[in-house]
């Protein structure tokens, strides 16, 4: 049986050189992971639609999506993934971590210190080698 299909619009959210990454909490799926802010799209949805929704809920902040960047397919035992990272500038408001532990503001060179789900690997070492 085929995993089931998931569609993830997450952000990659610069601002004065640094991104911004979350901390999941320890009872969620992947728990205690960092990752980019964002979540599953909706039925209907369009990708920049769900970060703006995904983001308010999340941060309690509005991005703008500035560069889509490379879509990451990965496959975990009971899903599959399609990873839709965009590059954004924060818009307005101060992020909070609404719906995670905590949140950081990173240089893109250190996000590699950082302990991210393995589908996040191949965007990571993208950031640092860009923007690092």
């Amino acid at each position: 049986m085929q995993p089931r299909q998931v569609e993830v619009a997450i952000a990659v959210i610069l601002h004065e050189g640094l991104i911004l990454i979350c901390q999941r909490r320890d009872d969620d799926p992947l728990g205690g992971l960092w990752e980019f802010p964002g979540g599953k799209q909706e039925p209907g949805e369009t990708p920049e639609q769900c970060l703006s929704r995904e983001i308010a809920e999340e941060l309690g902040i509005t991005v703008r999506p500035t560069e889509p960047l490379a879509s990451i397919d990965w496959k975990y035992p009971a899903v599959a993934v399609r990873l839709r990272p965009y590059l954004c500038e924060l818009a307005g408001g101060e992020p909070a971590p609404l719906a995670c532990q905590q949140i950081a503001w990173v240089k893109p060179a250190a996000l590699l210190e950082y302990s991210f789900p393995p589908a996040n690997r191949q965007l990571i070492e993208s950031l640092a080698r860009r923007f690092g």
